[in-house]
């Protein structure tokens, strides 16, 4: 039995160094012809809808087409709905993990599952949507090493996971019309290191496009990867994240100002208060602010998966430890 998997994008755009790349089971193209000779037929029209042909038209999409004993042979997949879901979960988060390159709102978009032989079409989407560090959505452009960048990126964060997902099982009786709870509900919070929940900080500061909220997640990056101990967390933080991404004594004085600037906003709007009028004078200066902590964390990202997430898997002791003869050498 023959499954077709099709995945559109928004907000992402490839030149023409692009060619064969693959992704997990899929290949991404731009080919109008091979997208309708794949998936042209009426029987996949009529159910996936006429809306769904535009944006597949204006942005790349990923492919996939295998027999069923591939895809549902895995013990986590063992329908056509679920093979939807993790599907697009693995999609959405390659196309996160453009972020690491550069500042961007590229998505996924709707994943269509086929399958001829029951004549069914699934449709699945993804609640989170990203926008940028000025919380816009717009088209940017990414090259072959982008992308290859990118995926290797995503492998490694999958290498360093250790996320455990407890989830109940579900009822033999399928309704495909119901909502169904998602694994993200099931994560076991303590379950995840340092860099699992810094992740997870990233992604709810991408997914909110209102600026201090956005400002606010990219501090509990911060948190998550520097704090040891519950005592002067903020100056601990910011001090720490200032010498771990070292640079000479003007770089981290910059460094530090953006850092303690973004605490303070962080800090005002989880307490409900007016944010400091010294400082953040304009809707302009909240931009300038976001950009700056959101080139700054990717720095620090990249640092941390690249070449120390030995350090960052530390228990809180030796990490603390390490932190001390950082700032004391």
């Amino acid at each position: 039995m023959e499954i077709k998997l099709l995945c559109g994008s928004r907000n992402f755009l490839i030149d023409k160094s692009v060619k064969n790349f693959q992704i997990d089971d899929f290949v991404i193209s731009t080919d109008r012809d091979i997208l309708f000779k794949l998936f042209g037929e009426t029987e996949f029209i009529s159910k996936a809808g006429l809306n769904s042909i535009p944006i597949l038209e204006k942005y790349p999409y990923f492919v996939s087409i295998g027999e069923a004993d591939h895809y549902l042979s895995n013990t986590d997949i063992l329908t056509e709905d679920r093979l939807s879901e993790k599907k697009l979960e693995l999609l959405q988060f390659f196309i996160f993990c453009l972020w690491f390159i550069r500042d961007n709102s590229a998505n996924s978009d709707h994943l269509y599952t086929y399958v001829l032989e029951k004549k069914l079409v699934f449709s699945r989407t993804r609640t989170i949507v990203f926008s940028n560090s000025n919380g816009e959505y717009v088209d940017t452009q990414f090259s072959i090493n982008d992308i290859n960048t990118a995926k290797d990126i995503c492998y490694r964060l999958f290498e360093l996971r250790t996320t455990e997902i407890k989830k109940e099982k579900e009822d033999e009786v399928k309704d495909y019309n119901k909502i169904k709870t998602g694994d993200f509900n099931y994560i076991l919070y303590s379950s995840q290191n340092r860099i699992d929940r810094a992740i997870l900080f990233l992604t709810l500061a991408r997914s909110n496009s209102y600026l201090p909220l956005k400002i606010s997640f990219y501090i509990a990056i911060y948190e998550a990867l520097f704090t040891t101990e519950n005592t002067e967390v903020s100056h601990k933080v910011t001090e720490r994240a200032t010498f771990f991404l070292g640079g000479d004594f003007e770089t981290k004085l910059k460094n530090f100002k953006i850092i303690k600037t973004a605490y303070n906003i962080r800090s005002k709007f989880v307490h409900g208060q007016q944010l400091d009028k010294k400082k953040i004078k304009t809707k302009e200066d909240l931009i300038c602010l976001s950009n700056q902590i959101d080139t700054l964390t990717r720095d620090l990202l990249n640092k941390i998966i690249k070449t120390d997430s030995n350090i960052f898997l530390l228990d809180d002791e030796k990490l603390n430890e390490w932190f001390n003869q950082l700032i004391l050498k």
